[in-house]
This record gives structure tokens, sequence and C-alpha cells, in this order.
């Protein structure tokens, strides 16, 4: 209940901060952004419905799969095409989406990106935060961060305390269901979930450097390692 209250509380805030009245034609273009397609109350279509509650403009949703039960991925394709199509002609003043939308679109007006929730690494903030103002005018990027369960999360993260292999057990095993965890717990959750370890991290990038740098691995005027900073 908070997370909603705060998500509409912050959109309707920064909307009015942009000039809108109350009516579709005085809506700034905006970007709201989630990790989850389908996850409940943080999925595109209970976000929608949230925004709807206190936002009554034109919204479309966008993400890499269908958010609905049961799917058509074919028909879906089709759908989120239009309804980028409708966005970037103004049509639909709000855009609720996935990482998935915007990579290939240079739209000027983008008055702000809201992600209602940690995005998954400062990269992809930057990226998301970087489709607002590229007409150069005045523009919000915000960020809502959630931690009601912050015991949880400081014992989590207090990585200082455990090795890698006891830090994501402990992660998987009190982290709960990934849609019901809280932004620092889920984010930390994603991480330990995605890393595969410091040697495969390791082949990884020497791949990279030996095939599109085109170097090879001599061990004579090259050191490899990881190293502590």
């Amino acid at each position: 209940h908070d997370r909603k209250r705060a998500m509409q509380e912050m959109a309707v805030n920064v909307m009015k901060e942009f000039g809108w009245t109350g009516d579709a034609d005085s809506a700034p273009s905006g970007i709201v952004f989630t990790n989850f397609v389908k996850s409940k109350t943080i999925g595109i279509l209970d976000i929608r419905r949230i925004m709807s509650e206190v936002i009554d403009v034109p919204m479309d949703i966008y993400s890499g799969r269908s958010p609905y039960f049961p799917s058509d991925e074919k028909a879906w394709n089709r759908e989120k095409m239009e309804a980028q199509e409708r966005f970037k002609r103004d049509e639909s003043k709000m855009m609720i989406c996935t990482h998935s939308f915007g990579m290939g679109i240079d739209k000027p007006n983008i008055r702000y990106t809201f992600n209602i929730m940690l995005p998954r690494s400062l990269e992809e903030f930057y990226q998301q935060a970087g489709r607002a103002g590229r007409d150069r005018r005045n523009s919000k990027c915000l960020l809502l961060f959630a931690d009601e369960n912050s015991r949880l999360s400081e014992s989590i993260m207090a990585t200082e305390e455990l090795d890698f292999g006891s830090f994501k057990e402990k992660v998987d095993k009190e982290a709960g269901a990934i849609g019901k965890q809280e932004d620092a717990v889920r984010n930390t959750y994603f991480l330990v979930n995605t890393f595969k370890g410091e040697r495969e991290e390791m082949e990884a990038i020497e791949f990279f450097v030996i095939r599109y740098l085109n170097l090879s691995h001599d061990s004579h005027s090259t050191e490899w390692g990881f190293y502590d900073v």
C-alpha cells in the first residue's frame, strides 16, 4: 500500500510540475519503468491500473513478452508495436514498460522517467533516465525506493561477515518470493543469481579482449587477474 500511494503521488506531482491540469492535452509525456512483466502490484498491467486511479490520460504498456494469461505472443508483438507508435505520436501520454522499451526511441519531448523500483544496475538507470529531456528542456528522472523490511535487508547485505557461497545461500533462503521482496533485497537476489563466479567472469572478459580487441593472451605482456580496489 505504501508503494502504491508513493507511486501515485510521485506521478501526479511530476505531471503537475510540467503543466498537467487534469486533461489529456496538458499531460506531459513520460515513461514509467518496472523490472517485472506480470508481478502483482509491480507488473505493467498492475501499474497501469494503479496509475489510472489518479491519472486520467491515455496510457500504454510495453514489455518483451506478453503480460496476459493465456498469452498470444504474435498478437502481443503487434499490440506493443502499435503502442510504441502511439507514444511516439503523442497519442499516448504515459508508457508503462520494462527495460525492453526505448532503446531505439528518440522522442525529444519526454519530460520525465519514473523507475518505480531500483533498476537492475546503475548502467540501466543511466540509460533509462537518458530518455528524458532530449530536447534540452527541463526534465525529471524519478526513482522510488521501498525498504519496509530494513532488518532483513541489513542482514542479507552484511557481506563483510559472509563469503559469497554463504551469502548466496542466505539470500536464496531468506529473500522469499521475488514479487514480494523489497527493493534492496530483490536487487541483491538478482545479482547473486546472475553472478556465475570469478572464474567464469574472468573467462568472459578474456574472451572479449582476445576476440574483439584483437589482443593475444601473452603472459609476458598482459597480466590477467582480479584486484581489490
